[in-house]
């Protein structure tokens, strides 16, 4: 979570007083209608209370009495007749104990234990606590008529209340068990408080009572000998007691009261716990280590514990604070009393009308000084401080100062363009904030309009619309004051959003936006400032939009060159926005949109229009299709988040404005339970500028981060922090806001929170905390060559020698950082390495030839074996980074990394024997079972275990790995299944291509499933069986199982003859019982046995929910990939559930089984409605179409010349949707952070070009001749030389599968013994085709040429080979 680095808590209303816990003290003061807790020493929030917690209808009713009662740990609230009490636990967890309701309003109160005093305007009344109910209340025990009060205080013993009342200058003292009993005490001045001794010792008088009048003399009053029942004065402190100075400057008969703030505007004596002093003195007995120079202050202490002293302080004008001891209070008769002064420290800060109190501190050792109003904290260290030294006073925190605005609710905020600035909208006017040196807010402005807002120029002006009129107020330089105010009216159509662009001129526009108008102001600041309206305009949009809103400039002044100023006001952000005095400049080139239009269904991105100075053009709109748009909001990467309410409930998107044939535009969406307040976008600084959205909610805020695209399924965005403002406040979240530099702005109530950048690395390896910037970028940009997701893509697209190299690398990097004083430091490979072809070779040492070691029992290793790779390296490679995690890898990202070290190893072992397509399934196989067995082998004895629950366990190979090895010419070396779960989890009965092979290994599971239950049962195998017709097999297994209940049965019955009709009915009857059982895979089997196998592929399907069982059986039993039933089942199962998924590799397959090969091909790049239409396909809800592995484009690369078909369908793409394509597939290399292979993926894809057809019908022969001669002429890409990709794969383009029918033209005679020349078809038999433009005159180019590669494939059908080159 972010972390609370500030809070504007609101204009203090009360004293501040002091909650004391075992471990650590908290300041409580009152502020409108909220009770504030800040941590004594740092001053940070730690909890604000609410009056509504214990009176939910209570509403905009300020806290006027505070109280605290630190035994029990109650605070006390009230305002006017609500009194509410809360109690806290050691952690400062709080809840509400009671409440009450008085009957009169209540002007001051006090706790002690279970009594409450209370004084209202009908006098004093007594309160107690009744704990034997289960709900506690409070009980009146008696109430005193008395001048109404406006301070009371119970005593320690809870014998005496004492009230004053400035109506008649008296304090009156009543007695709890006989309140008639009443002593007046008459003060020469109005009373300002009044507070009781707490009791020292046993013989300690409680009895003692000071009062502070307003002409700053503190009176002492306790009981003689001769009359114990009354209080006597026995001392008096006044002002010049503590201070030499003669003229201090205040009059000795001013009368002084209580300001507004809680403090007082008179120099004020205060009393001070001596016991947080002594709580450094060391128990009875033990003699402390203390330096010589600090002797003294501990003979101090000890006497101060020892015998009876009071101290009370008091702060001159200077800053001087004075601290004097009152000795023998407790001792008789009063004139044994003496004062002297015990220290004497300055510092500027205090003030004579604060009011000081000590507080523990957490560490023993210390002390704290607090000081209110402005909070101050100070750092006491108690032996050098009752000395008097210097030093011995630290301030370590300081408190807020505001304003009375403050305790008015937040509406909203408003920021400048670039955020270096923000104003919070209260009712009747607001605030403006810029940040100090410390990164805090600072108050720098305020005004009193009510309306919409724009904050503008740093936050020096700000433009409000209210009542048909703009106000423009322009704030002085270094000052909150208004120095001018601009108007002009104007009548908006509805409510409108103020947004100002960024001038390089004098010239400021305003823009009033409504869905239906556009207002332009122009704001000239000079030294005669002016305002007027420029333009009016619209959108040209068919129909009004919902909405028309801003795009979020926050990322604009990341492009500004280093060292300029971050303000969009300055001069140098004039290339890139649209600028004044015209909304466009011919000069400017408009690289960021301005506003966004959102309609229900789409959205649109405008900027000022070049030709029309006052008009708008659309760069770009996004199709959403959703409804009912509540909320939206666009960054300034053009990422808009859109709130849609759907069947009550909201659902978030996320849309990217680049939107093409590959890409929806729509990278997130997530329906939310709660209704969703506010959406703000920031972006992190650097170049890239990484979006992040806010979301906020009731309680709580959260943080979506853009992040890397994996190979492993995981989304583009992600929740990378949560702010939950509910261990703060119980008001709702009114709004939130960015501020520059990734600080959140939070609005609740009154209160403003701000959330600094810093954020746990939640999940990740590293455990101190990083910025949320930084957080951000570690998971977008370039990644380092080692990580595990650039090396699976090197090794997909054939670069097993790179990542040998990198992986060498690797190991040297962390050999180097295992040396005393050293750190891990990677040099990223160059770009070359990755574009060029050439390093692929020779690039990693070979390991010297062994045989000198054929008959030893051991292999000594050479000098060379951990500089080459292979399993020496790799076992020591793993080995390390067990021991040092890499400091940028999360503990996910490391799994996969050893999991891919491993793998490279046995692709490297095996690659002599493996094609590519099977090195790919190798690769995926490998991990899959590495991941899911939880441990990574390392060919030592040893393994390293790693956290499942942070990788995730897949029950089965993706199709995208099971259509690799479907292409591959090495299958046999693939088979690694013992059971049926084996077999599904692998996929080895879809991508098996030769019959006896795919029975072969159906008997090979069968027999292992049999083998593997300790019982032999039959029934675990039979499946497999019977679809090989093996039925006496099976017999003769049931032989064996004597311990089967089912045994008899099955003997008598297997040993009929299933050739016969009858027994094949009798299976099916069987079949069905076995159904109403749920016994669904022995049903299926039976079926089998009775012949019925369209019956038992439908168990598979409907009831095993398994196609692949069904396919498998489909096609051992119809002896191939002809049969009806396995066409039915690909037609009518798999494509629908591909095309629902949007699952291209799963459909690719499918269509290749159906020999459809141009449709496998077409899949690829088609959208899947188009597919679905052409093939008959009905599907309810299309799947997402899932262009976000790049990997389609290597399946393309590969399947594009691989048959006539996939030729035909190629014929079938035009250039255009190819090229978007590529580059749709570059996009994702550089979201996953491999932006080397997205070069290498546009700067090498070779674009096959066909040869545009004549307006009329050549000749055969002349056909022919054209044809033999493309053979040698040269490619018609373009001139740049381009290295093929995929290796291996271009290799074997020249070998193209005949898969259909050639029509050939008629001949000249009936029969010929050899080949004649072929008649010309007459021109007027020719159809003209019309003349077409862009993409179908591209297929129309690629239909035709395919015609001339029929043409002549059919004259040499009978040559096994022949180069697809030549006929394009």
């Amino acid at each position: 979570m972010l972390s609370l680095e500030d809070a504007l808590l609101g204009f203090p209303s009360s004293p501040a007083l002091v909650l004391r816990m075992p471990v650590s003290s908290a300041v409580i003061y009152a502020t409108g209608e909220t009770i504030v807790l800040l941590d004594a020493s740092t001053l940070r929030l730690l909890r604000t209370l609410t009056l509504k917690e214990a009176f939910p209808a209570a509403h905009n009713v300020p806290i006027t009495v505070l109280d605290v009662e630190n035994h029990a740990r109650y605070v006390l609230g009230v305002s006017q007749t609500h009194v509410a009490v809360w109690e806290f636990s050691d952690s400062l967890s709080s809840r509400v104990h009671s409440a009450f309701t008085n009957s009169e309003p209540v002007t001051c109160a006090h706790i002690k234990r279970d009594h409450i005093a209370i004084g209202h305007s009908g006098g004093v009344a007594l309160k107690r606590l009744e704990t034997s109910r289960e709900v506690p209340i409070w009980i009146t025990l008696w109430t005193q008529p008395a001048p109404t009060p406006h301070c009371v205080s119970l005593s320690p013993s809870l014998t005496f209340v004492a009230s004053a009342s400035n109506a008649n200058r008296s304090v009156h003292v009543l007695s709890v068990k006989s309140p008639n009993k009443t002593q007046v005490i008459k003060h020469p001045h109005p009373v300002l408080g009044l507070q009781w001794r707490e009791p020292r010792g046993r013989y300690s008088e409680e009895r003692c009572l000071y009062t502070f009048t307003s002409d700053s003399v503190l009176r002492v009053f306790a009981p003689v000998i001769d009359v114990p029942n009354r209080l006597q004065l026995q001392a008096a402190l006044d002002r010049w007691c503590f201070t030499d100075d003669d003229g201090y400057g205040y009059g000795d008969t001013e009368e002084q009261s209580l300001s507004q703030s809680g403090t007082r505007d008179v120099p004020f004596i205060f009393p001070l716990d001596r016991d947080v002093l002594c709580r450094v003195l060391p128990p009875m007995g033990a003699e402390p280590m203390v330096a010589e120079e600090e002797k003294g202050g501990l003979r101090k202490l000890k006497e101060l514990a020892e015998d009876d002293w009071e101290l009370f302080g008091f702060v001159s004008l200077d800053g001087t604070l004075t601290v004097k001891a009152l000795i023998n209070l407790d001792k008789r008769p009063p004139t044994l009393l003496q004062n002297f002064t015990m220290l004497k420290i300055r510092d500027r800060a205090l003030d004579p009308s604060q009011q000081l109190f000590l507080a523990p501190s957490p560490d023993p050792s210390r002390a704290l000084l607090l000081s209110s109003f402005p909070l101050r904290s100070y750092e006491l260290l108690p032996l050098p401080f009752v000395d008097g030294e210097k030093g011995s006073m630290r301030r370590i925190a300081c408190g807020r100062k505001a304003t009375a605005k403050s305790t008015r609710p937040v509406v909203g905020f408003v920021r400048t363009p670039d955020g270096s600035a923000i104003a919070s909208r209260r009712g009747g006017g607001g605030e403006i904030y810029l940040r100090d040196r410390k990164g805090r807010l600072a108050p720098t402005g305020a005004w009193d309009d009510e309306g919409t807002i724009a904050l503008f120029d740093g936050g020096s002006s700000i433009a409000i619309y209210h009542n048909s009129v703009l106000t423009v107020h322009i704030f002085s330089k270094g000052s909150t004051n208004i120095q001018e105010t601009l108007t002009i009216d104007y009548t908006a159509p509805s409510e409108p959003s103020l947004i100002t662009l960024p001038s390089h001129s004098s010239i400021t526009p305003i823009l009033s936006i409504t869905p239906t108008l556009i207002a332009t102001f122009h704001l000239h600041k000079g030294i005669t400032s002016s305002l007027w309206l420029h333009s009016i305009t619209s959108l040209p949009l068919p129909s009004h939009p919902n909405f028309i809103l801003p795009v979020d400039p926050m990322a604009w002044a990341h492009e500004l060159p280093t060292g300029h100023s971050v303000s969009l006001s300055s001069p140098e952000l004039s290339p890139t926005i649209p600028l004044a005095p015209s909304l466009a400049d011919s000069e400017t080139d408009h690289k960021h949109d301005a506003l966004v239009s959102v309609m229900d269904g789409s959205l649109a991105f405008w900027t000022p229009d070049r030709e029309d100075p006052s008009g708008w053009r659309c760069t770009g709109s996004v199709n959403t299709y959703r409804k009912q748009i509540r909320m939206a909001r666009c960054s300034s990467a053009k990422k808009t988040a859109i709130i849609s309410v759907e069947s009550s409930s909201e659902t978030l998107t996320i849309w990217d404005s680049k939107e093409s044939e590959f890409s929806s535009g729509l990278e997130f969406s997530q329906t939310f339970g709660e209704a969703v307040n506010d959406l703000d976008w920031t972006s992190t600084d650097s170049q890239e500028a990484h979006s992040i959205l806010a979301v906020g909610f009731s309680q709580r805020v959260v943080l979506l981060g853009q992040q890397r695209m994996t190979y492993f399924d995981q989304e583009p965005w992600r929740i990378i922090a949560e702010i939950d403002i509910r261990q703060y406040t119980s008001y709702p979240i009114k709004d939130s806001i960015w501020f520059a530099g990734g600080s959140l702005v939070i609005g609740a109530g009154h209160q403003v929170l701000q959330y600094g950048s810093t954020i746990g690395a939640m999940g990740d390896s590293a455990d101190k905390p990083l910025s949320l910037f930084a957080q951000v970028a570690r998971q977008n940009g370039p990644l380092p060559d080692y990580h595990p997701q650039n090396l699976l893509q090197c090794l997909l697209w054939d670069k097993l020698e790179l990542v040998e190299r990198i992986l060498v690398m690797l190991a040297a990097a962390l050999e180097a950082s295992r040396a005393p004083g050293g750190t891990f430091v990677w040099s990223q490979f160059c770009v070359s390495e990755y574009t060029d072809p050439s390093t692929k070779h020779g690039a990693v040492t070979q390991k010297k030839s062994q045989h000198s070691y054929l008959f030893s029992n051991e292999v000594e290793e050479s000098d060379n074996s951990v500089t080459t790779f292979g399993p020496a390296l790799v076992s020591k490679l793993i080995s390390r980074l067990k021991e040092s995690p890499l400091p940028d890898l999360s503990p996910n990202e490391m799994a996969h990394l050893t999991v891919l070290i491993q793998t490279t190893l046995e692709v490297e072992q095996q690659k002599r024997s493996l094609d590519a397509n099977g090195l790919r399934y190798l690769l995926s196989m490998r991990s899959f079972y590495i991941i899911n067995s939880g441990h990574v082998n390392t060919n030592t004895g040893k393994s390293v275990q790693f956290n499942l629950r942070t990788i995730g366990v897949r029950q089965r190979i993706r199709y995208r790995d099971i259509l690799w090895a479907y292409l591959s010419e090495s299958q046999e070396i693939l088979l690694d299944a013992s059971t049926t779960a084996d077999a599904r989890a692998l996929g080895v009965f879809l991508w098996l291509n030769s019959t006896e092979t795919i029975k072969s290994q159906a008997e090979v599971v069968a027999r292992n499933q049999y083998m593997a239950g300790e019982n032999r049962d039959p029934t675990s195998c039979c499946l497999f069986y019977f679809a090989l017709r093996k039925v006496k097999l099976v017999h003769g297994l049931w032989k064996r199982a004597t311990w089967h209940p089912e045994q008899q049965l099955m003997l008598k019955f297997l040993s009929n003859d299933f050739d016969n009709p009858r027994w094949r009915t009798a299976a099916l009857k069987n079949a069905f019982a076995l159904i109403s059982k749920q016994r669904y895979e022995y049903a299926a089997a039976f079926f089998l046995l009775g012949r019925s196998l369209q019956d038992a592929v439908a168990i598979c399907i409907k009831q095993l929910q398994d196609f692949q069982l069904a396919v498998a059986l489909a096609r051992i039993v119809e002896d191939g990939d002809d049969g009806p039933v396995l066409k039915d089942i690909l037609a009518n199962t798999v494509l629908p559930i591909a095309l629902k998924e949007g699952n291209r590799w799963l459909a690719c397959w499918a269509f290749w089984i159906l020999k459809r090969r141009d449709l496998s091909l077409r899949v690829l790049l088609t959208p899947l409605e188009n597919i679905a239409a052409s093939f008959d396909i009905t599907v309810a809800e299309i799947g997402n179409p899932h262009y976000d592995d790049p990997s389609l484009a290597l399946l393309f690369l590969q399947l594009k010349h691989k048959s006539l078909q996939t030729a035909k369908g190629f014929s079938e793409i035009s250039g255009r949707t190819e090229f978007n394509f590529v580059l749709q597939m570059a996009r994702v290399f550089c979201r996953m952070g491999c932006h080397s292979l997205a070069l290498e993926l546009v700067s090498h894809w070779q674009f096959t070009h066909i040869r545009p057809p004549k307006n009329s019908m050549e000749t055969a022969s002349k056909d022919r001749i054209a044809d033999e001669a493309s053979r040698n002429r040269p490619s018609s890409s373009p001139s740049v030389t381009r290295h093929p990709l995929g290796g291996s794969l271009r290799a074997r383009r020249s070998s193209i599968l005949i898969d259909m029918e050639i029509p050939s033209l008629p001949a000249t005679r009936p029969t010929s013994p050899g080949p004649a020349p072929l008649r010309a078809v007459p021109e007027h038999l020719v159809p003209q085709s019309p003349h077409r433009d862009g993409s179908e005159a591209d297929i129309e180019a690629k239909r035709t040429g395919l015609g001339s590669l029929m043409r002549s494939a059919r004259k040499d059908v009978t040559i096994p080979e022949f180069d697809m080159n030549a006929f394009f």
